[in-house]
């Protein structure tokens, strides 16, 4: 093999190699933010009165996804005139378009207030979101096999 052919295999093995550490550090970094956002989105609402619990968070998907999952979330609005609570949500966009973001929501989420009281069993509940043009989102809503319960525990 001469010089000229092994030097091309060489220069496309580093390009390769400089691609991928590059890829992979975007990655660690989106991953990162996305957690500094939750948790910036979580501390401006507990400043503005609300309660934000958030269980178990991590961050998941490499290469091809980021996704992020969040283990028992409850929130209440200010002044505790509104709560809901579901046992896991989680959402996942591509690295390279994170304009698109996909949430899923599935299991028993529970809404109360002064005036009502909601207990929704959802088998399927997934929500599409895209960055609109005009800046308004874009979203689609999927939900299946749903049971609700009122207060008084009929469906």
């Amino acid at each position: 093999m001469t010089k000229r052919p092994l030097r091309a295999l060489l220069l496309l093995f580093m390009t390769a190699i400089v691609a991928t550490a590059v890829y992979t550090a975007y990655w660690y970094y989106t991953a990162a933010e996305v957690r500094a956002a939750i948790a910036e989105w979580s501390a401006q609402r507990r400043a503005a009165g609300w309660q934000v619990e958030i269980g178990h968070t991590y961050v998941r998907g490499f290469p091809s996804n980021i996704e992020v999952h969040v283990h028992t979330p409850r929130l209440a609005g200010p002044t505790g005139r509104w709560s809901w609570e579901a046992p896991k949500i989680w959402a996942s966009a591509r690295p390279w378009s994170p304009g698109a973001v996909t949430v899923f929501a599935p299991g028993t989420h529970v809404y109360s207030s002064n005036k009502a009281y909601l207990r929704a069993e959802f088998e399927r509940a997934v929500a599409e979101i895209k960055a609109g043009v005009s800046g308004a989102p874009e979203i689609i809503v999927r939900l299946g096999v749903i049971k609700l319960q009122n207060p008084a525990g009929s469906t």
